[in-house]
């Protein structure tokens, strides 16, 4: 029987399904492996319709349909037989669902697995097949095929979906529920593949639908990690954060990927007390490894603190506010600790940003601002919100530039020259924050005490990171923070500040002031100009340090100051 002849008889569409139905049959009972391809070459070049499956389908799964209608209308002549009725339905539903022959699904769902094969109008296939696998997946009675079913709905889901046109994609028929239902059933590791291929895509086609299924993906392998900490359970979340979350912003613009990622991480914030404490950190790693670590560490700690101050315990009890946020910046700081000394500098340069651009006073119906809408709600804030999440995120700050992981990585050396670059971003963003809390003290009397504190914080980040730099580093910082800031009085002024603290110190060798000695030029052009009173006060700054550096070096170096008293 050739694939013409199956089209020549398309006007009947009961005799197609007839010779259908007889080449499924023969495919099912086949114990000859050359038979069985024989059946699916010769199948293959059929032209089908959609019509075709789902009337083959119907046949298998509701076999006693049209009884049970005949037997519901009966029963419905008065009360007592209603109420029979429903229990002849139940029964009868029941019935069906045991009755089920899935055996007899296996060739026409295989026959799907080809991609040669023609089919029209296959988008009405997707819907049933999601149908058959939320049956096979209630079926009360445990059947001999169920891993193989789940299987092949979807491989057969997934081809389909890979085929279709954009404008054939429906996202309302799209369940992911169900895949993550039978995710959550099976052990077997090529149905999770599969499952995972299937949201993959899915994620693609409807990136606004999956992911709030992250959110439940998160939650559910999260509870199977604390019930059971099984590889299978840990293997999954690492395959969900590797192949489905970069299918939700694959192919977008940097501005259309922001808010996608912002989401993604937030998923995972919210969702941190379902996973086990030792995995939180693995996981977090994976995924910031997954969306890129750069782009998006440092939304972790702006989302955490965001969540913990607005949470209705939290807003309720002051004393578990503070765990709270305790817990959070502990959590934090384990993160962080996974990450390189550039994608932290990174994320602290970041953080400290959101503090320069957030207002200090919320009013009613307060805007955030464009840059950080994605990450949180100023309309959900008040002003005391506010200042404790800046100061929380100052503390924050404060801990990763004290703790021992950090402070290793930079004594170990910044083997690279964008590495040194973001360190000199980081200090000048805290001199940034430093003329910020300055003028907090000047504007407004009446917070003083938040105003102190912010102060002190931004101090204590200053001290510390300079306290990281080494002799080299130090003059090559400031250095560079001299010549960035020739427009800023205020900020030249701090810098030359940092450079005398360290002159003066006594600790710091004579082989450190010595590298200081080839940037003499640059404190003299300081001094060289000024014409108002910001300017002179920066130049006075400027001549207490070659002040020192001569108290110091002068009587061995000579030659280099000839140019100091050529000027004076």
């Amino acid at each position: 029987f050739t694939p013409e002849m199956f089209s020549s008889l398309s006007s009947d569409f009961d005799k197609q399904m007839q010779l259908i139905d007889e080449y499924f049959s023969l495919w099912q009972r086949s114990k000859s492996s050359q038979l069985t391809t024989t059946i699916k070459t010769i199948l293959s070049k059929f032209t089908f319709d959609s019509k075709h499956f789902l009337t083959y389908w119907k046949t298998i799964l509701e076999p006693n349909n049209q009884e049970n209608n005949s037997d519901i209308q009966q029963n419905r002549l008065s009360n007592k037989k209603l109420i029979i009725s429903k229990t002849n339905e139940l029964i009868s539903t029941n019935s069906i669902n045991t009755m089920i022959n899935w055996k007899n699904l296996l060739p026409s769902l295989e026959l799907l697995h080809n991609d040669q094969l023609l089919i029209n109008n296959r988008h009405k296939l997707i819907r049933p097949i999601f149908l058959m696998l939320e049956k096979s997946l209630n079926q009360t009675n445990e059947f001999e095929q169920k891993t193989y079913i789940h299987q092949l709905c979807t491989t057969a889901l997934l081809n389909l979906y890979t085929q279709l046109k954009s404008d054939e994609c429906n996202p309302d028929i799209f369940n992911s529920e169900i895949v993550m239902e039978c995710m959550r059933r099976t052990n077997d590791l090529h149905t999770t593949q599969q499952c995972l291929m299937l949201l993959s895509k899915g994620a693609q086609l409807f990136p606004e639908k999956l992911i709030s299924m992250i959110m439940a993906m998160f939650a559910f392998v999260g509870d199977r990690l604390v019930r059971k900490d099984d590889l299978y359970s840990y293997q999954v979340m690492e395959k969900t954060i590797k192949t489905v979350i970069p299918s939700l912003y694959k192919e977008k613009n940097l501005e259309q990927r922001r808010p996608i990622l912002a989401k993604i991480t937030h998923v995972f914030v919210t969702s941190l007390a379902h996973l086990p404490v030792h995995r939180r950190q693995d996981i977090f790693r994976m995924l910031m490894e997954s969306i890129g670590q750069d782009e998006c560490l440092w939304f972790a700690p702006i989302q955490l603190f965001d969540s913990v101050l607005l949470s209705p315990i939290n807003r309720k009890n002051e004393e578990t506010l503070k765990k709270s946020l305790i817990d959070a910046n502990e959590q934090m700081l384990n993160s962080f600790n996974q990450f390189s000394s550039a994608t932290i500098l990174i994320s602290l340069t970041r953080i400290l940003n959101v503090l320069l651009n957030l207002p200090d006073q919320i009013t009613k119906n307060q805007s955030t601002p464009s840059t950080y809408s994605h990450l949180i709600d100023l309309r959900l804030y008040t002003t005391k919100h506010i200042h404790v999440f800046k100061y929380q995120l100052l503390a924050f700050v404060n801990n990763i530039l004290s703790a021992d992981f950090f402070i290793k990585m930079i004594k170990n050396g910044l083997h690279q020259e964008n590495e040194l670059n973001y360190l000199n971003e980081l200090i000048q963003t805290i001199l940034h924050c430093l003329l910020w809390g300055n003028k907090l003290s000047e504007d407004d009397i009446d917070i003083s005490r938040y105003n102190k504190s912010i102060l002190n914080k931004i101090y204590d980040c200053l001290n510390k990171t300079i306290a990281l730099l080494n002799g080299s580093m130090f003059v090559n910082i400031i250095s560079n923070l001299l010549q960035q800031q020739q427009t800023n009085e205020k900020l030249q002024r701090k810098t030359l500040e940092i450079l005398n603290i360290r002159l003066k110190d006594e600790f710091t060798t004579e082989n450190e002031i010595v590298l200081f000695l080839p940037h003499m030029d640059n404190l003299l052009s300081i001094v060289n100009k000024y014409s108002t009173h910001e300017q002179e006060q920066t130049a006075q700054t400027a001549l207490f340090s070659i002040k020192l550096l001569a108290k110091r070096l002068a009587e061995k170096h000579p030659t280099e100051f000839l140019s100091v008293s050529l000027y004076f």
